[in-house]
């Protein structure tokens, strides 16, 4: 169980690779918790200590108004790679449950190709299968050896929300049937 006294204690003297390594040793949703219980200075103090991934698992598990609470209060920079870390159909629940306005100042945040994918997935009503959509897949060309694939995997497979499946597409990115 996490102890938020020590983490407030590590927090206090400013040890990033002490706060890490003790983060380490939970799991991402446990993190969550804990961190709703930080006051709105330390939980920023904290994000601004962790590495972008890290932060994006933890903020997964936060309400969409906590998570851009924080983010709005990080740089720009730690914002974008936070962003670009999180899981596209979390992005548009955040997205959606904000104002517009603080909204486009995340949107703004993303890469092109990115941007127009999350503004494209908060066109889907709410409760529709669009909504419950995902940019987060890994495919394949079928013309990769499984060595190439699994390298591939490897590469960006913990940017997948799911890889569970590996889509297999045509050369020129089209499904197979």
């Amino acid at each position: 169980m996490i102890q938020i006294d020590i983490l407030k204690q590590l927090l206090h003297h400013q040890d990033t690779e002490a706060i890490t390594n003790y983060f380490e040793t939970f799991r991402p949703y446990d993190l969550a918790e804990c961190i709703e219980q930080l006051e709105n200075r330390e939980q920023v103090e904290l994000f601004n200590k962790l590495d972008p991934v890290m932060s994006a698992e933890i903020l997964e598990y936060l309400e969409p108004v906590m998570q851009y609470r924080i983010l709005s209060y990080l740089d720009e920079s730690m914002t974008s790679k936070i962003l670009n870390n999180m899981s596209s159909d979390v992005v548009v629940d955040m997205m959606l449950a904000i104002h517009h306005y603080q909204a486009e100042k995340l949107l703004i945040l993303l890469p092109e190709g990115y941007n127009q994918k999350i503004r494209t997935l908060m066109t889907f009503p709410e409760h529709t299968a669009g909504s419950l959509a995902t940019v987060d897949y890994i495919a394949a060309p079928n013309s990769w050896t499984l060595e190439k694939t699994l390298q591939h995997i490897r590469n960006i497979g913990h940017k997948a929300e799911i890889t569970s499946y590996i889509y297999v597409i045509g050369n020129k990115g089209s499904y197979l049937e």
